[in-house]
């Protein structure tokens, strides 16, 4: 029981260090035109709105590259 315990919060603990942190939009690292599928969607026409997708800072957002 105190090995389970153990192993419990040192994987809670690990976790918790490898959260991440909201970006603000001025921080964000812009997406490589590589990346991009179609240059299109990027211009601004009538009757359409505006989607911000960024990733967070830290280790489980570090990895996202979708």
């Amino acid at each position: 029981m105190v090995v389970k315990n153990g192993l419990a919060c040192g994987i809670m603990l690990a976790l918790v260090g490898c959260a991440t942190k909201p970006v603000s939009n001025e921080q964000a690292t812009p997406v490589p035109e590589k990346q991009i599928i179609s240059t299109a969607l990027l211009e601004k026409r009538d009757g359409t709105g505006e989607v911000i997708i960024k990733r967070d800072s830290g280790f489980f957002g570090s990895a996202c590259f979708s």
